[in-house]
């Protein structure tokens, strides 16, 4: 007897199926079992579900916070340039600084909820995280730069489109 056919042949065919109500008491204490990490963890085993398992579990969590970061640097850097008239190199700084702090953020509570930090032990562990990313800042300005001369004829911010004075 599989899948529950056991409990079909107890019964005799004579399935009744109601409802049962139940009620639920407020808490006096302590805190909810349902939190971020738990939420998210139902996100990465639906979309796993939805991807035939065929991804395992930890490369969908930090596939989907490096998605997260991108998705960040991208909407940071686009909003200091056009919204807040920021250079380039001042909108790069502001948007590789943020989507790195919501990438540790973001690891730290679902991927890494078993070492969480809190407190002041946070704020260095962001620090020391930061420390670490910018040692590939170097290969990410020389991209810059190669983008930058690509891209800033087409930016009417440019000093190469303005008009130079003719002596």
């Amino acid at each position: 007897m599989r899948n529950g056919s056991g409990f079909f042949a107890l019964s005799r065919g004579q399935w009744q199926i109601g409802e049962v109500q139940l009620q639920f008491q407020p808490r006096i204490s302590g805190e909810s079992k349902l939190n971020l990490a738990l939420v998210g963890d139902l996100g990465i085993s639906i979309l796993r579900t939805l991807l035939l398992r065929s991804v395992p579990r930890r490369a969908l969590s930090f596939g989907l916070v490096g998605a997260t970061g991108i998705a960040t640097h991208l909407l940071l850097f686009t909003l200091g340039r056009n919204l807040l008239g920021l250079g380039f190199e001042q909108a790069q700084i502001l948007a590789v600084v943020s989507a790195a702090t919501t990438n540790f953020l973001i690891n730290h509570v679902l991927t890494f909820r078993r070492q969480q930090l809190k407190g002041f032990a946070l704020l260095v562990g962001l620090v020391r995280f930061l420390m670490v990313t910018s040692l590939g800042l170097d290969r990410c300005r020389f991209i810059e730069v190669c983008l930058e001369h690509t891209l800033t004829p087409l930016d009417p911010r440019s000093p190469r489109l303005r008009r130079q004075p003719t002596p």
